[in-house]
């Protein structure tokens, strides 16, 4: 039997053998370390011992995460522009509006079920952003009907109720943005990682799955990634259809060298 801690890494999957991983924390504020390498976060008290915190982004030479979350929010913002306007011109020449009147269809809305934030400010903005949103969806079933009988009614209702929610969603989207950094310390995950008698810290996007796979059913097929000082990735599996990297080791000598 083999068993895997799954992650997210930027849009791949990458898995750790799960004995070599003693716990899995929410991301935190870390300590920073002036001349470290630019893949170490920073430093994280761990059961009384100061560990460093490796960002496997930096390391596989992906895009800063909060960079991938302010782009994120400004395609959600204009998908609820577009939203609005689509629903106007339904209103005002009687076009079919295609798009979703459910606040938990849409990609924004998808996004706000899954997440969870640990953080008073962002908790407080998220509260208040749900209720409009969900009003900003659902106002359309309202002014569709209407709009079949009375446009002018229906567009009246429009300005006095959608444009309004849209206006606050909007802002509530802004605030977000202006807190990026705190959402996507909310979103992402430490791994301890420990062999032998070393012990670091890995920040990974999101931890997808923990898998315990018979060893005689697991087809490893060779990859052809290019060689990383840090990190050994050589094989990767499929499961669930999903192409999954395997990272069997990392280089802590290396890490602790730095």
């Amino acid at each position: 039997m083999i068993d895997f801690v799954i992650c997210k890494i930027e849009n791949g999957f990458y898995a750790f053998k799960l004995e070599n991983i003693q716990r899995i924390i929410e991301a935190k504020e870390l300590t920073s370390v002036s001349d470290s390498p630019v893949y170490i976060d920073g430093i994280l008290n761990y059961e009384d011992e100061a560990i460093q915190i490796i960002n496997l982004r930096k390391i596989l030479g992906f895009e800063d995460y909060q960079n991938e979350i302010d782009k994120l929010f400004k395609i959600l913002k204009q998908q609820h522009i577009d939203w609005v306007d689509a629903l106007e011109d339904s209103i005002d020449n009687g076009v079919e509006f295609s798009k979703t009147t459910n606040p938990h269809m849409c990609d924004f809305g998808k996004w706000l079920d899954k997440f969870i934030s640990y953080d008073a400010s962002i908790r407080k903005i998220l509260d208040s952003i749900k209720v409009h949103h969900t009003n900003l969806h659902v106002s359309a079933i309202d002014i569709l009907k209407i709009a079949e009988e009375d446009r002018e009614a229906a567009c009246r209702k429009f300005k006095k109720e959608t444009l309004i929610h849209k206006d606050n969603t909007l802002k509530l989207m802004d605030k977000l943005i202006e807190k990026s950094s705190s959402v996507a310390l909310s979103m992402k995950k430490i791994l301890i990682y420990k062999k032998e008698k070393k012990v670091v810290g890995l920040v990974v996007d999101s931890i997808d799955n923990i898998v315990h796979l018979n060893q005689n059913e697991v087809e490893f097929m060779d990859t052809d990634m290019k060689p990383n000082p840090i990190i050994g990735i050589n094989q990767v599996i499929d499961i669930d259809k999903k192409l999954i990297c395997i990272i069997n080791s990392i280089n802590l000598e290396a890490i602790y060298k730095d």
